[in-house]
């Protein structure tokens, strides 16, 4: 199993790409937890702030909760704000199929571990659909899910014009 990390960025536009993200893996059958920074600060660690310690910590326990799923055979994506380059320092080796997207600004800068970047203003399906591949390429999921998958798209657009 993996963990997707949505980081940088507007709340929302990370939470979208998380939500369609886990919605293309359901559709190969995989078991995915979609961990939101706004429900776990309200829901489960309502005692940390928005100081850089706190978000520290709750950065640490994300990533607890994450590799808990990971090993029950669950795919982790979570949204949230912390850096790329502070998600590896506080993450560190914990997850050996980390990946990281990078949602925010072309001027924030990587971490080692960012696979894409989807700016702001590129719309989600077209991001979402490039996220699949490189979880393909990575061998992190099945390249057949994905062909079948533009298949499916390509029949049923012949379908709407007519054509089956």
């Amino acid at each position: 199993m993996f963990t997707v990390w949505f980081t940088g960025g507007e709340a929302e536009r990370r939470v979208a790409l998380a939500d369609s993200l886990a919605e293309e893996l359901r559709k190969q059958d995989l078991r995915v937890e979609v961990l939101k920074e706004a429900e776990l600060r309200r829901d489960l660690f309502p005692e940390l702030s928005a100081s850089d310690g706190d978000a520290d910590r709750l950065a640490g326990r994300v990533s607890w909760l994450a590799d808990l799923l990971q090993r029950s055979g669950i795919v982790t994506l979570i949204s949230a704000s912390c850096s790329p380059e502070r998600t590896e320092a506080i993450v560190g080796g914990m997850h050996p199929h980390l990946l990281q997207v990078n949602c925010g600004t072309a001027s924030e800068s990587n971490g080692r571990n960012v696979v894409h970047r989807c700016l702001e203003g590129e719309p989600v399906e077209r991001s979402v659909k490039e996220i699949v591949d490189i979880l393909a390429e990575k061998g992190l999921i099945s390249p057949e899910f994905h062909d079948n998958h533009d298949e499916r798209e390509v029949r049923r657009r012949l379908r709407d014009l007519g054509y089956l």
